[in-house]
């Protein structure tokens, strides 16, 4: 996944061109994309070391409200974390949090005709020199953490993911055999969001399953 710092609703048409530069410039880190996304909240980073997931649902088909979807998303990470032994919690703001001062995931959703699009991004064993260059989801005083951070050891991407998917399958009370997972590189080979959104919704209409944007390894 290509490093790329991307700023929510809140903060779209506020990022100067000289702003927008330092940011994709990247310093000593490398290279970074900026996009102004469709998604609640402010300014964060994906990239490598993350498992970055947007589950595309059609809330009404689960009577799901907004706001009821965030906090399940919410529970599905903790519950993910905790198999690892990782304590985590919400907060007043939103995301998991390891204490009320690390931030371990983020979550930023957008919602349109009751269908999902973006979602969370979980830190695996992410540089969190990315996350310094920026004040992360607009909150100055707070920190970010990585699972690794948290273990003191690696974790597979991998083992995360499919954990993730287990664990969204039964908050939703769904047969895991009824999520597809369709990996960012597919997308960014030729499909924009746009184009990936509608096909999702005709999926969704046609077959009856919870497609699944997310990382692969």
């Amino acid at each position: 996944m290509e490093p790329t710092y991307t700023c929510g609703r809140r903060e779209r048409g506020t990022v100067s061109e000289e702003q927008r530069i330092e940011l994709e410039n990247g310093g000593v880190l490398g290279r970074a994309k900026f996009v102004e996304a469709q998604r609640g909240g402010q300014t964060t980073f994906h990239g490598p070391g993350q498992m970055v997931a947007y589950p595309i649902i059609d809330l009404k088909s689960f009577n799901i409200t907004p706001r009821c979807y965030v906090s399940m998303l919410e529970k599905v990470l903790i519950s993910l974390l905790n198999s690892y032994s990782i304590s985590a919690q919400t907060t007043e703001n939103t995301g998991v949090w390891t204490d009320e001062e690390h931030k371990i995931a983020a979550i930023g959703i957008h919602v349109r005709r009751n269908i999902t699009s973006h979602g969370i991004a979980l830190n695996i064993d992410t540089n969190l020199g990315w996350f310094k260059r920026i004040i992360a989801c607009g909150l100055p005083d707070k920190q970010t953490t990585t699972m690794k951070e948290q273990l003191g050891r690696e974790v597979a991407v991998c083992d995360v993911e499919s954990g993730f998917v287990n664990e969204l399958a039964r908050k939703l009370h769904c047969n895991i055999g009824d999520i597809v997972t369709v990996a960012t590189e597919e997308l960014d080979a030729g499909m924009n969001e746009t184009a990936f959104t509608l096909a999702v919704g005709e999926l969704l209409e046609t077959r009856g399953v919870l497609p699944m944007k997310s990382q692969t390894c």
